[in-house]
């Protein structure tokens, strides 16, 4: 692979002494070429799609939003390729911990001008902006469609059979909840919001990053994750651990800085629908790791996380008071 990316950059006319790969999964291949570029490869049409909406998403935003620059996208020998500019920086969750009470504010008021700007990008329909076919009339029907698809290809393997009662209950909890996912705006959301994608240096907010999943819907779809991961921020960690004590001012200053985005109805109940389609993929990608022998660590199973969503409130109820 390393002969691959160094033949990309000469096509490109870049030059780096040194490449390096930071991550090689299934259809995500990402090298960094010293301190000046970070290259993904995919491959096939779905992944070609993928890189050139991002590419064209990073060049409409980049005088709005920190991003990391294009430098370049193509295909090569097969595959695509995207060439970002490097940017230095240590991730929002990383130094948070070690900031004061004046330069949290800080820097979330300026996340928050940020995203503004981001979600100032409308749309006609909800769902992922490069492909018409999960593109819909609704936020609930889109919403609908990726909960149903995702318990049909979950049902279909054989792992799952021990978990039906527990995939019958979110089940039902999603279909009686469903009827307060409604929007009327489509708007740009990154997608994969939390503070691991946020670049800063110093007390700046460097670059957003990671725009992998970006997508038309409401502004509050933007801090599900994030709530996920104040809840359970150890699993970030690595060998540091964290207690969700350590990020509580993090989202309270987000739901200060951004009422607007904590005020639909019944907000707590679409953060839940949220975090049950987000969780149902992450088990589905264990069952199939599962099968092909490959495991996938997550700290807390996922349908776990689900249950205490659904059934311990005082877990989100210490960051809402």
């Amino acid at each position: 692979m390393i002969k691959l990316v160094e033949g990309v950059l000469k096509k490109e006319n870049l030059k780096a002494k040194r490449i390096k790969a930071i991550k090689l999964t299934k259809g995500n291949l990402i090298f960094q070429a010293d301190d000046k570029y970070i290259i993904r490869i995919k491959e096939g049409k779905e992944g070609c799609r993928k890189l050139k909406f991002k590419a064209e998403l990073i060049r409409m935003i980049e005088k709005e939003i920190p991003v990391a620059n294009v430098v370049a996208f193509d295909r090569y020998e097969g595959v695509s390729y995207l060439i970002q500019k490097y940017i230095a920086g240590q991730t929002l969750f990383q130094t948070w911990p070690r900031l004061t009470p004046v330069y949290r504010e800080k820097l979330i008021a300026n996340l928050v001008s940020f995203l503004n700007n981001l979600h100032a990008h409308e749309a006609p329909k909800f769902g992922i902006p490069y492909d018409s076919g999960l593109q819909f009339e609704s936020w609930q029907e889109f919403c609908c469609f990726r909960f149903e698809k995702l318990i049909s290809e979950i049902s279909s393997l054989p792992a799952s059979r021990t978990a039906e009662p527990v995939l019958g209950l979110v089940a039902r909890y999603f279909k009686k909840h469903k009827h307060y996912l409604k929007s009327e705006k489509a708007v740009l959301l990154h997608g994969d919001l939390w503070p691991a994608n946020i670049l800063v240096r110093g007390h700046e907010i460097r670059a957003i990053i990671d725009f992998e999943f970006a997508l038309w819907g409401p502004p509050d779809y933007e801090f599900f994750l994030t709530l996920q991961f104040c809840l359970f921020p150890s699993e970030a960690g690595g060998e540091k651990r964290y207690l969700p004590e350590n990020f509580r001012d993090y989202w309270q200053l987000l739901r200060k800085y951004y009422p607007k985005a904590f005020s639909f109805p019944r907000i707590d109940e679409r953060l839940n629908l949220y975090l049950i389609l987000h969780n149902l993929g992450l088990y589905k990608v264990s069952l199939e790791g599962r099968k092909s022998n490959k495991f996938n660590s997550f700290s807390i199973d996922p349908l776990l996380k689900i249950l205490i969503f659904l059934f311990d409130p005082g877990a989100k109820l210490y960051f809402w008071t």
